[in-house]
């Protein structure tokens, strides 16, 4: 068992801790749109969107996504240490999406977007620009990329 005084040591690690995550999560815009929303908990969602900023280069981008037009993210990414997500659980009908990203920086997409009845997915947007600096490194132009997954994703 552990003594007392460690208990509330710990205690007074986690619950800080555990307060400081709470208010970096993302912050869930309200839809307005009854079947399209956004949710508090990833287990009530049966698409979980995940966005992030990947470019040391512009380390705080704005991005907004819509889903059939409803807008479910509006907010700026820093790119902190660029290993990053925020999480975006979202209930939407069953059957096929458009899912469309803009960034602040001018790039934006659209992409197709398939919940399958029953079923739950997981997306991933990621914000990406790598400039030419001239030693030869990859260069990529600013960009955004989504990947759909069957299963939780997993970062690292």
């Amino acid at each position: 068992m552990v003594p007392s005084r460690r208990r509330l040591a710990m205690l007074l690690t986690v619950v800080p801790l555990a307060a400081a995550l709470a208010a970096c999560a993302a912050a869930p815009v309200p839809t307005g749109d009854d079947d399209i929303t956004v949710v508090d908990d990833a287990e009530q969602a049966n698409l979980v969107l995940y966005v992030s900023n990947q470019s040391f280069e512009h380390d705080r981008v704005d991005i907004m996504v819509r889903i059939d037009g409803v807008l479910v993210v509006d907010q700026s990414f820093a790119v902190e240490g660029q290993h990053n997500w925020l999480e975006f659980p979202i209930e939407l009908p069953a059957g096929e999406h458009t899912l469309e990203a803009t960034s602040g920086t001018g790039v934006g997409l659209s992409e197709p977007v398939t919940v399958p009845d029953g079923e739950k997915r997981w997306v991933v947007l990621d914000y990406w620009y790598y400039p030419d600096r001239g030693d030869g490194s990859d260069v990529v132009d600013p960009s955004l990329t989504l990947t759909v997954h069957e299963e939780q994703v997993g970062f690292a």
